[in-house]
């Protein structure tokens, strides 16, 4: 699969090793996650957190960050999917909201073909006054191949009765606006997504749900970074 062009209009922000010496204690400062959502409510831009907040820091910080990823329609949030063996390794459950949380973030596309589509039995999440009000959560799961090498990306993760997307896909059905109830998932062969001027794209997709990912090149030469 040939590489795709990269985009102008998608913009990593990164958090390396050099940026967490330089930030200090800042790195957890949430602060700082605070000050881009709102930056990004007044810009109307669309992004995503590919980072997980686990744990509460500052109450009062992270009910504004919830406050915040409410307003912004456009923002997504990371969950991280968990199996039954890493479940029964950490003996901790989903509690009764973070499950309601988790549920009214799933799609209900039409399918035609579930093949082999890896299940979640819980996720990790942000705490409830980040998750609860925020507009969009997505898996940032992805697993190597037998070589260490990512090649493919799990555009779900089957949860009770619907569907958690992975972050790009998420990031993509806000960005083109697409009814994700007339997404069709055909494991096996594609996914198809229905565009709203009556078009569709297609994206092929193995047995898994998983896509090949058509990298543009290495990361830092590839796209205009922060």
């Amino acid at each position: 699969i040939a590489p795709l062009e990269s985009s102008a209009s998608i913009i990593p922000v990164d958090l390396t090793d050099a940026a967490e010496f330089s930030l200090g204690t800042n790195v957890e400062n949430r602060q700082c996650f605070l000050d881009t959502l709102t930056l990004m409510n007044k810009m109307n831009v669309a992004g995503g957190f590919d980072l997980t907040f686990l744990a509460s820091k500052d109450k009062t910080i992270d009910s504004e960050i919830g406050h915040e990823a409410k307003k912004a329609t456009h923002a997504v949030l990371a969950v991280v999917p968990l199996s039954q063996e890493e479940t029964n390794y950490s003996g901790i459950a989903m509690s009764d909201s973070e499950t309601a949380i988790i549920r009214k973030q799933l799609w209900h596309p039409v399918v035609k073909n579930e093949g082999k589509i890896p299940v979640a039995v819980r996720f990790q999440l942000p705490p409830g006054t980040i998750s609860e009000p925020a507009s969009h959560l997505a898996h940032v799961e992805i697993v190597p191949d037998d070589d260490g090498i990512y090649r493919k990306i799990p555009l779900f993760y089957k949860f009770e009765d619907g569907y958690m997307p992975s972050f790009s896909l998420e990031l993509a059905a806000l960005q083109l606006d697409i009814d994700t109830s007339k997404v069709i998932v055909n494991a096996g062969h594609s996914l198809t997504l229905p565009l709203a001027d009556g078009t569709s794209l297609s994206v092929p997709i193995d047995n898994r749900g998983c896509m090949y990912i058509p990298y543009a090149g290495l990361w830092n030469e590839s796209l205009h970074h922060i």
